[in-house]
């Protein structure tokens, strides 16, 4: 799509960048319509896609051209579709859905764990004895899409001689010590640094308390979003030593999860009874674009970017 714009308007960077920053609005829309889906709550669904548009990492590569943009975008639709659909019934966003998330594996191939959700889903109706009627054909409709991508990689994936992402640790040959410490850096500084924004992190850690408090797990949504978080961190153990401590955007499928929670924390705090909590909330939503700026501020620095400089 890059390409053709090029072809198209002449070969200028400003087209990609643009392309780029217009991907990440859509992002912003998806993680609002997502959240929207998930609790019908207006204010809810606007702090956690205000916060998710102040992450760091999402700020900065989101007028960068990386195939992980669209896979985010696109995979963020696929699952709003989805929990739509679960108040709606309406076939055509479940077929929907399922096409947006094959479409965001077939940009980026970890964004297959988002299948995960609807997956679990259907899954558990089944185990449970509440699948409707037409159950395989509801399922199919939506996790038969899976085939498109995966197809694909199963055709490309042999040729990708040596590439890291596919010898994973399996074909690890980094020491314990070091994956430890590439460990500890994504607990300590990629998570609450770069995908939360440290602005973010109490609404994060608060939604332990209203979850347990509110006792989320009951609800019937818990299961696959659990399946989700599952698949997501079995995702990064498989690919640690790849990721290490620069490849952040390989973490972008965790986006999803923790926008959620973090959401769920910051409108939990500021409707709290106890007035400080409101106060608390609202300095810290404030805060976010001020922290997100400090953070980040520095890797636009064309002299030294941290890459290669023609590649700016």
């Amino acid at each position: 799509m890059v390409a053709a714009q090029y072809k198209v308007f002449g070969n200028h960077l400003i087209i990609t960048r643009i392309f780029m920053f217009l991907i990440g609005i859509g992002s912003v829309l998806g993680m609002y319509a997502l959240l929207q889906a998930l609790w019908q709550n207006t204010a809810l669904s606007l702090m956690g896609a205000w916060a998710f548009n102040w992450s760091p990492s999402f700020f900065y590569y989101t007028i960068n051209p990386l195939p992980d943009n669209l896979a985010l975008c696109f995979g963020l639709w696929g699952l709003a579709l989805f929990f739509i659909w679960l108040r709606s019934k309406r076939r055509g966003l479940l077929v929907a859905g399922g096409l947006l998330l094959a479409l965001s594996t077939l940009c980026k191939l970890p964004f297959i764990i988002f299948f995960v959700v609807p997956g679990m889903h259907f899954l558990m109706a089944l185990i449970r004895g509440t699948a409707e009627k037409n159950w395989f054909g509801k399922a199919l409709s939506n996790l038969g899409f899976a085939v498109l991508p995966l197809a694909w990689y199963a055709w490309v994936i042999p040729g990708w001689h040596e590439n890291p992402i596919v010898k994973s640790m399996p074909g690890n040959n980094k020491s314990t010590s070091l994956l430890l410490n590439y460990y500890q850096n994504v607990l300590t500084s990629i998570v609450p640094e770069l995908l939360l924004n440290y602005g973010a992190v109490l609404f994060f850690l608060a939604r332990s308390y209203f979850l347990f408090k509110r006792k989320a797990f009951k609800d019937s949504r818990f299961i696959p979003i659990l399946g989700l978080s599952v698949g997501a961190t079995a995702y990064y153990l498989f690919e640690a030593n790849a990721i290490a401590k620069i490849h952040d955007y390989y973490l972008f499928p965790f986006y999803p999860l923790l926008f959620m929670l973090v959401a769920y924390g910051a409108y939990h705090l500021y409707t709290s009874t106890n007035r400080l909590g409101r106060i608390v909330a609202t300095v810290f939503l404030l805060v976010l674009p001020l922290t997100c700026h400090l953070r980040m501020m520095n890797r636009w620095n064309p002299d030294s970017p941290g890459f290669n400089k023609e590649l700016g």
